[in-house]
């Protein structure tokens, strides 16, 4: 039996004037209106010493906080995306997020600007075409998200939770991740030769 990993990445003209703002962005994963794949944090030792950080913001007490992951490509610029419902780690400018993938390589991303709150939390880190296609082809284990004032650490992945409609396994959630990578790298070869057209 075949498993299908549905992502959907479309190019969006984003302007609001008469000059053209091509992207190519993920806008919907699996079942989700969301246009990113959520991960959760792992409630294990890993976690310790932010449990009673983070603790009310998982079940019982509400829905699931998670951190979103996404991607977007302005031009020739690759962005990994990402999103927070931590209001212990809301992803601030100097916070940082690593990525740890099956072969020991580590992707860190910190952050140089300020975060925006619509009312998730988010902020983008600069990716080149390689570490994009790196993302497309490997298997993510985990994240480390670090909050640069507090200094508290959490780490996650891709923990199935209940009211999650993107994934219900582990290894359908990293599927997922991979499979947004390569739409967001096949929208890319449309939007170059868009572009092009357009000089």
């Amino acid at each position: 039996m075949s498993i299908v990993y549905y992502a959907k990445a479309s190019l969006v003209n984003e302007s609001i004037s008469h000059i053209e703002r091509w992207a190519v962005k993920i806008t919907q994963v699996a079942k989700s209106h969301y246009g990113f794949i959520k991960t959760f944090p792992f409630m294990d030792y890993r976690n310790r010493s932010v449990i009673q950080l983070i603790r009310n913001e998982q079940p019982l007490y509400k829905k699931p906080a998670f951190i979103g992951i996404s991607f977007t490509s302005y031009n020739c610029i690759n962005y990994l995306e990402f999103f927070s419902t931590f209001n212990g780690f809301s992803l601030k400018k100097d916070d940082s997020i690593e990525l740890y993938f099956e072969d020991d390589v580590i992707i860190y991303c910190k952050f140089n600007t300020p975060n925006v709150q619509y009312p998730i939390k988010k902020n983008v880190f600069p990716i080149s075409d390689e570490q994009l296609e790196y993302i497309a082809s490997k298997k993510l284990l985990y994240w480390k998200l670090y909050d640069n004032l507090s200094k508290n650490v959490m780490t996650g992945g891709f923990e199935p939770k209940e009211d999650n409609e993107q994934y219900k396994s582990e290894n359908t959630g990293r599927q997922l991740l991979k499979t947004m990578a390569k739409e967001i790298l096949t929208q890319k070869l449309i939007l170059d030769s868009h572009v092009r057209n357009l000089c």
